[in-house]
């Protein structure tokens, strides 16, 4: 009875064995998934947002009462139009100072003059004089009524002169990130440093508050690129990997649920169980046979 126990140990040891070298495997499969996926985003990102503070420094240019600038009114908004051509992630392109009477758009006339001195885009910049490149946190835009965040910069000059704006459309970003299948149980966002979400994939609510993330950018720390196990409310326990956007103060985010991510190991780890049941199931009955008939 002691061989056939020990026998049957070692059967199960070896399948347990094999079943966690596997769920080990499957988790550190999707890590290099994600991994790759963030590395991904984060250049087509920087890529994305080089272009448009590229384009914002080029608006700036356009302020009609800076010195040595003679473009009417009209012909800065014209301007400003061709400027955003082939830029498919950019809604609005703007020139902004109410102490100047400034508002040029790229939008339509009828919506271009509305006061945007409470959005925090131009309390920072007025406030601060070095801010540089500022990314807004969302909010839905007065223009067209659509979730958006802002790319700013201060207009040149002595004092502050106002603000050049470029609305980001989220919905395109959105979209972009949608054509991205992970499967069930995934998430893939773009977080500003402070953990707000600017984009997601799937949650169309703007949450004004970065909480749920601060964890996962605390242990990010200083470093480029990490993965790690995360609670998030939405997929609970999760495998997450997180990637700085290059030159921008922003965090790509890729993860998945742990829960779906084993899904296929599980079935397998069922059917090894029941296999291995029925192998010592067989021999135990042959040794304990053969021992009565010795």
């Amino acid at each position: 009875m002691l061989i056939v126990a020990a026998v049957c140990a070692l059967v199960w040891l070896s399948t347990l064995f094999d079943m966690l070298h596997d769920r080990d495997a499957t988790l550190a499969l999707a890590e290099r998934q994600h991994d790759n996926v963030a590395r991904a985003l984060a250049e087509q990102g920087a890529r994305a947002l080089q272009a448009t503070d590229l384009i914002l420094q080029q608006a700036a240019l356009l302020d009609p009462d800076a010195p040595g600038t003679r473009y009417p009114n009209a012909a800065v908004s014209e301007l400003l139009r061709r400027d955003m051509q082939g830029v498919p992630q950019l809604r609005n392109l703007f020139l902004f100072d109410p102490a100047r009477g400034l508002h040029l758009s790229s939008a339509p006339g009828d919506v271009g003059n509305m006061d945007l001195s409470d959005r925090s885009y131009y309390r920072q910049q007025r406030e601060h004089p070095d801010l540089g490149l500022f990314v807004s946190e969302p909010f839905i835009s007065r223009v067209t009524g659509d979730p958006t965040f802002v790319l700013s910069r201060r207009l040149p000059g002595q004092g502050f002169r106002g603000v050049v704006g470029a609305a980001v459309d989220v919905g395109y970003i959105r979209g972009f990130y949608q054509a991205i299948d992970l499967g069930a149980g995934s998430i893939i966002e773009l977080l500003r440093r402070d953990g707000i979400t600017l984009v997601s994939r799937e949650d169309t609510v703007i949450h004004p508050s970065g909480a749920q993330w601060l964890p996962a950018l605390q242990q990010l720390g200083a470093e480029e690129a990490s993965h790690m196990s995360l609670q998030l409310p939405q997929l609970g326990a999760a495998r997450i990997s997180l990637r700085r956007v290059p030159g921008f103060p922003a965090v790509v985010a890729v993860g998945r649920s742990e829960h779906e991510i084993l899904g296929v190991w599980r079935n397998k780890a069922w059917k090894n169980a029941g296999r291995t049941f029925v192998i010592t199931d067989r021999k135990s009955t042959r040794l304990n046979s053969s021992h009565i008939t010795i």
